[in-house]
């Protein structure tokens, strides 16, 4: 009895103890919240935020302490988290007005309008009065109108963002939607005067601050631009990017001396990080020559002699001189005396880039390694690691790699670039975009990211997004010739005829050769879209005269008559060059092409063939030669041109091709491999070279598991494709690897679209059998052998024979 009432006292006192450790653990969450308060109100907010880290471990649900901590994270300016804190807030309490709104807020300054409509809406539904919120309600106003290409309702969106400038010009999505209202009527100066009402009361938005830059660029301020600039120099010391632009301008501007000078007053040889005047002595070798950046670093030198740094830099100016011996073997000597460290590791980087450049890559490739081995993630070399990879097709290896690089260095654009490259050897195009993207951001939409990710949207024909990006770009670049050709590329696709005159008439502003010569091609390209071919040719015709008789000129207006089917003025127009210049080579090689067009083959021929005995190492040469030789139906002289070019140019991928096609008609498979090997080792990137490489390993070798593994590691990137000689390929390797499901879905379009192809017809009907889908194996056994014919002695078509016999010989099966 006495134990049994002890049992019940314990059980008791356990319960009594539980209940106690609950409200313990309740008291304890708002002590500790408690106490972040005072901690914040004295100052101390490190502290207060581990007090309120405890509150979340104790009490996740902790609306307060939640709201405070997400607070704090604004306040710091650590964005992302709070983003993610006021998450957490308003998924547990959907009802929460001022998450919602802060969530809202945080998105659309982003420019994340799937995360802006969403917490919008809401928000919209809260507190419509909200002021914040008809900031938000506004900002998706303009957005659907925009998208709409509606123009009457994106003013109306702005008139209310002007209303609401006037009560909140603090707002910066507000001044940002202002001026890219205004900018697309043309307005520049009203939507200068946004950011100069703005800037005052944001001082550190760096948006407005760009924005305003690239108004004073429309508007021709040159004057107020530079001084501009300077001001921004001034107020942001510590950023680059600001004096990246200062110097652009110096040098666009054709101030070279006021560039160097500021540079100079920015960087010095006793600094001790020597990055920034490495960088200066880079610009003094790109506008004043090598011999002067070494002039600059034997100085420097003098001030810090044997300084490690100079030293590696020394010597790579020394390569680039000339004296790659002299420098190789400079940067060997200091690494044989240098203490491994992080500089070290990048000398043999540098070392590692210079052994590539002398075809050592045995070499590179062994410096890489003990880079890695000494520091695994050091960034340039996992760079070329990863191209290695890359290139020997071992994308999934180089994927894991730069990972583990981005995970030392997230904000390297150069490894998200290489990334995507990767994802694109496997196929995961859609990846690979989204790392262009990540990349064209991060680098401050710098001109070579923003352009690599504009042509991946134009080809996907997203025009608007590639359009964005490239106005981006230009906002703190504005003069960059390839965002502005890229961007008049988006405009003439999209017929946007305005817009793309627009940046014709800012390249010949620009005025440099390259900037004109690129306008002339956006003005041609804009006539011939246009069905304006009159003015074309007249606009052509005015650019030969003057260019005093310039044979590139003469070229494309030779073009442009053959285009317009007008072969006479074509003639008259080289004839008359011929007459004035009759020694220039070059109008020989027009008159063979035009003798070509006028059906006088052997008159082409001959000219062709005078023009090799001066240059038997022109490859257009050849391969005109060679066209002509084929029209004249002659295979045994095309086949014997094509080795006698080969001879001359052993290396040349379009006659190698040449050759490889012939020896894979001929059924000299392989043969055909071993040239196909050899072009995909010279540019593995072509998807061609991939495609036709693959195709031939997993068709004829397809019995050795080596060689299909292979095809498909090379094929990977034709995954998604919609063509069809490259759904054939990745459609039989996935057969041939057991994936029939996937086989069929490339398979079946492929023999739509072949269908003069019995291969292509013979791949699908394997799949149609490994599928069990006897009736239409036999159709399509049956379509293969007939295109194919009875005496084709090729292995698939005997195996065609074998398997059409074996299932009409098999009784019929009931369907299930």
């Amino acid at each position: 009895m006495f134990l049994a009432k002890k049992a019940r006292l314990l059980v008791a006192a356990s319960v009594i103890a539980l209940v106690a450790a609950c409200d313990t653990a309740e008291e304890r969450a708002e002590k500790h919240y408690q106490n972040s308060i005072e901690l914040i109100e004295s100052g101390d907010v490190d502290r207060a935020l581990v007090e309120l880290r405890n509150v979340f471990q104790l009490d996740e649900a902790h609306r307060e302490a939640r709201t405070l901590y997400a607070s704090q994270m604004l306040k710091l300016g650590r964005l992302q988290e709070a983003y993610g804190h006021y998450l957490r807030l308003v998924e547990r309490y959907p009802d929460e007005v001022e998450g919602r709104v802060i969530l809202a807020d945080l998105a659309l300054d982003r420019r994340q309008w799937e995360e802006v409509e969403r917490h919008g809406a809401r928000a919209i539904e809260l507190a419509p009065d909200d002021p914040r919120v008809e900031v938000v309600e506004v900002a998706l106003a303009y957005r659907a109108a925009i998208q709409s290409e509606d123009a009457s309702a994106r003013r109306e969106a702005a008139r209310r963002a002007e209303e609401l400038f006037e009560r909140m010009p603090e707002e910066p999505s507000l001044a940002a939607l202002l001026v890219e209202s205004y900018a697309s009527d043309g307005n520049f100066s009203d939507a200068l005067e946004v950011t100069n009402r703005a800037i005052p009361v944001q001082p550190d938005n760096q948006e407005l601050y760009l924005l305003r830059l690239g108004l004073l660029e429309q508007l021709g301020d040159v004057e107020g631009l530079e001084q501009y600039l300077v001001e921004l120099n001034e107020r942001f010391p510590d950023e680059a990017e600001y004096q990246q632009m200062i110097l652009r301008y110096y040098m666009a501007s054709g101030q070279a001396e006021a560039a160097e000078e500021f540079f100079r007053s920015v960087v010095s040889p006793e600094d001790e990080d020597l990055g920034d005047y490495a960088s200066f002595v880079r610009f003094i070798r790109n506008n004043k020559g090598v011999e002067a950046a070494i002039a600059e670093l034997n100085t420097a030198l003098q001030v810090r002699p044997g300084e490690p740094m100079l030293t590696a830099l020394a010597a790579s100016l020394k390569f680039d001189n000339g004296d790659r011996d002299e420098a190789i073997s400079q940067l060997e000597t200091l690494l044989e005396t240098a203490e491994p460290n992080a500089d070290t590791r990048r000398f043999k980087v540098a070392l590692a880039r210079m052994l590539l450049a002398t075809e050592n890559e045995v070499g590179a490739r062994k410096l890489v390694e003990e880079v890695l081995a000494e520091d695994g993630v050091q960034v340039d070399a996992i760079k070329l690691q990863a191209t290695w990879m890359i290139t020997d097709d071992r994308s999934n290896e180089a994927i894991s790699l730069l990972r583990r690089a981005l995970d030392s260095a997230p904000d390297d654009f150069q490894l998200m670039t290489l990334m995507a490259q990767a994802h694109a050897r496997n196929g995961d195009r859609a990846l690979a975009r989204d790392l262009l993207s990540l990349a064209a951001e991060t680098s401050g939409f710098a001109p070579e990211e923003s352009v690599r990710y504009a042509r991946a949207l134009i080809d996907e024909e997203e025009f608007n997004t590639a359009e964005t990006t490239l106005v981006s770009s230009l906002r703190a670049r504005p003069d960059t010739l390839s965002t502005l050709v890229a961007l008049a590329e988006v405009y003439i696709r999209t017929e946007d005829w305005s817009r793309a005159e627009q940046v014709e008439r800012n390249l010949r502003r620009i005025g440099t050769e390259p900037a004109v010569s690129a306008a002339d091609r956006i003005r041609l390209a804009l006539l011939n879209r246009q069905d304006r071919s009159d003015e074309a040719i007249a606009f052509l015709e005015g650019q030969f005269q003057d260019s005093s008789g310039d044979t590139r000129a003469l070229a494309v207006l030779i073009q442009s008559y053959l285009q317009a089917g007008d072969t006479d003025r074509a003639r008259e127009a080289l004839d008359t060059a011929m007459l004035e210049n009759p020694d220039v080579d070059d109008l020989v090689f027009f008159d063979a092409a035009l003798k070509a067009v006028e059906g006088d083959l052997p008159a082409a021929e001959q000219r062709y063939r005078m023009l090799l005995e001066e240059y038997p190492t022109n490859e257009r040469l050849w391969l005109e030669l060679i066209r002509i030789v084929s029209r004249q139906q002659d295979p045994e002289a095309v086949k014997a041109l094509v080795d006698e070019g080969l001879e001359a140019l052993p290396d040349s991928s379009n006659l190698l091709w040449a050759k490889a096609s012939r020896l894979e008609r001929e059924l000299d498979i392989d043969g055909a491999i071993e040239i196909y090997e050899r072009i995909y080792a010279q540019a593995n990137s072509s998807v061609v070279a991939a495609n036709n490489l693959a195709s031939l390993l997993a068709t004829y070798r397809g019995d050795d598991a080596d060689n299909v593994d292979r095809a498909y590691r090379i094929a990977r990137r034709l995954r998604g494709t919609e063509n069809p000689a490259f759904q054939d390929t990745y459609g039989w390797i996935a057969y041939l690897n057991g994936e029939y499901s996937e086989a069929l879905e490339y398979l079946e379009p492929a023999a739509a679209n072949l269908t003069d192809d019995p291969i292509v017809q013979y791949h699908l009907g394997m799949a149609y059998l490994a599928s069990e889908r006897q009736e239409d194996a036999i159709a399509q056994f049956q379509r293969a052998l007939e295109i194919a014919g009875a005496n084709d002695p090729r292995e698939q078509f005997v195996t065609a024979r074998e398997k059409l016999a074996e299932l009409q010989a098999a009784p019929a099966t009931q369907p299930q």
